[in-house]
């Protein structure tokens, strides 16, 4: 599976469970699927050879997704 294809799923899957934490919620997001269906690339994303670059995976996307609403002004703490 194409990293491109990850940002449509990123976007309606994890992106909303990250806004749910956000708002007081809780969430889990895994990956469930047959053998060699994708879900090690599709969460972690791409592999070349023995070696994954993990940056566009669901997981970094995610993890962006937490540091942008730690940035924004509602979710800011201030001193």
């Amino acid at each position: 599976m194409s990293c491109e294809l990850h940002i449509p799923i990123h976007r309606y899957t994890a992106q909303p469970l990250v806004q749910t934490i956000f708002e007081g919620g809780m969430a889990t997001c895994f990956a469930y699927g047959q053998t060699g269906s994708g879900k090690t690339h599709t969460m972690g994303g791409d592999f070349h050879g023995k070696t994954q670059d993990c940056k566009k995976g669901i997981y970094a996307m995610a993890a962006k997704d937490v540091f942008k609403f730690l940035k924004s002004p509602k979710y800011k703490v201030s001193k």
